[in-house]
């Protein structure tokens, strides 16, 4: 009873506040969604300005043919693509997650906007591009709508593949056509570029995340490549799932020797079981990722050099440390040139492009 007396008391101090004076023009909802709507179109219109949205479109146009070559690796994990990056002001769901982050999806009274139509994709050859609003998707109206709503429909219709006709609107040229798209399988692993200057990429089962950096420092489309096969072949063979295993098993040893001698390992077996062949890892997602490469088509010739300007970049990758997680620069140099042998030798006797698997014992 004291404790709901004192409850009351506060609720009256609250009641006591001051309060505001004077008369402020109110907004309708209305006024405030149509202005949503305006800035949002200004946020993609200054993303689009940016000087990173190149480097995202050079990413898309690397990344999604590596996807499309690597879904015959994912059928579990695999989803249809027809060739359009859409706008997500959360960044969540964009290629460009660097570009910006704008809070709540929104509401787009005229369409949808492409962020971004990568190269060579059924989208790109039927001439969409990102002055193109979508105002229908399989003649269904978007404008008004909840771009959530329509993204998750889009979303849908890509899981089921096939056929996708857009409506398409030109502002510039008051027109209207409709285009249909026949989708492809990639694997749906999400390229994701994040504003950086540390000179980085890593793979967390769902996305390859590179930084704008790392894909500024990749002079040719084909190191590029090295770098992002690199990622999927990570999310591919399941590493970051395993590494945590391997974590999880450390971590009850750490468990069982504090239980059984009551000393605190401060965490050194879940530590050592992180690190546990993290460096086979690194090099089977090398191994793989060239494979991926010729697959796709990009030329492999000379892309270990990669490497070596990664080794002037930071020397200290030159040698190699017990407890390094990575190989060595001339490690990775020197499995990517046997690599590429080996690629070579299979084309030549026309063997299929696969990696060879350990022989069980």
């Amino acid at each position: 009873m004291i404790r709901f007396a004192a409850l009351l008391s506060l609720l009256g101090l609250l009641a006591s506040c001051a309060q505001p004076t004077l008369s402020v023009p109110t907004a309708s909802q209305a006024e405030i969604e149509q202005e949503k709507r305006t800035q949002y179109s200004l946020l993609l219109d200054a993303m689009r300005a940016s000087p990173d949205y190149a480097k995202a479109v050079r990413l898309a146009d690397v990344a999604y043919p590596l996807l499309a070559t690597a879904s015959a690796f994912c059928p579990k994990e695999d989803s249809a693509f027809y060739g359009i990056v859409w706008f997500d002001p959360t960044g969540r769901d964009s290629t460009t997650g660097a570009l910006g982050d704008a809070g709540s999806r929104f509401t787009l009274a005229d369409g949808l906007r492409p962020l971004l139509v990568v190269r060579n994709t059924p989208a790109d050859k039927a001439g969409i591009t990102p002055d193109n609003h979508i105002i229908a998707l399989d003649g269904v109206a978007v404008a008004g709508r909840d771009i959530a709503a329509v993204l998750k429909e889009y979303d849908a219709k890509a899981k089921r593949g096939g056929a996708l006709t857009l409506t398409l609107a030109t502002r510039s040229e008051n027109t209207k056509r409709d285009v249909t798209l026949n989708a492809v399988r990639i694997c749906n692993y999400v390229p994701v570029l994040k504003k950086s200057d540390e000179l980085n990429a890593y793979a967390d089962g769902a996305r390859m995340v590179l930084t704008t950096r790392m894909v500024n420092f990749a002079e040719k489309d084909e190191e590029l490549a090295v770098v992002v096969s690199h990622e999927i072949s990570h999310n591919l063979l399941m590493h970051q799932r395993k590494a945590m295993g391997n974590a999880l098993l450390g971590a009850m040893v750490d468990a069982l020797v504090t239980g059984a001698t009551g000393t605190n390992t401060h965490g050194a077996f879940s530590q050592a079981g992180a690190r546990a062949y993290s460096q086979d890892f690194e090099s089977e997602a090398d191994y793989m990722g060239l494979y991926l490469m010729a697959n796709t088509g990009f030329s492999i010739d000379g892309t270990a050099h990669l490497w070596r300007r990664m080794a002037i970049e930071n020397p200290q990758t030159i040698g190699k440390s017990f407890a390094s997680t990575h190989p060595s620069t001339p490690e990775r140099f020197l499995t990517l040139e046997h690599t590429v042998a080996e690629i070579h030798d299979k084309q030549s006797r026309r063997l299929p492009l696969v990696p060879n698997q350990r022989s069980s014992r």
